[in-house]
């Protein structure tokens, strides 16, 4: 477990999702083991109608975050 982010409910982080053109920015709704559920919380604007038919909300791999929101300027 040697480098593996420790993520927390409510934080938030850009993720990369095989269903998006580009990033996306999510909090945290749920754990899971390797991946975690994300509130989308704004995405490209070609990605809208993506996040609109999944309800904004998107599971998405532990891996596939970007960097912490925090971070992103």
């Amino acid at each position: 477990m040697e480098n593996e982010q420790l993520f927390e409910v409510g934080e938030t982080y850009a993720f990369k999702s095989d269903l998006f053109e580009s990033p996306v920015k999510g909090m945290i709704e749920k754990i899971y083991e390797n991946s975690v559920m994300i509130r989308v919380m704004k995405c490209a604007a070609v990605d809208n109608d993506t996040a609109h038919n999944l309800h904004w909300q998107l599971i998405v791999r532990k891996s596939g975050a970007l960097v912490e929101e925090q971070g992103i300027g």
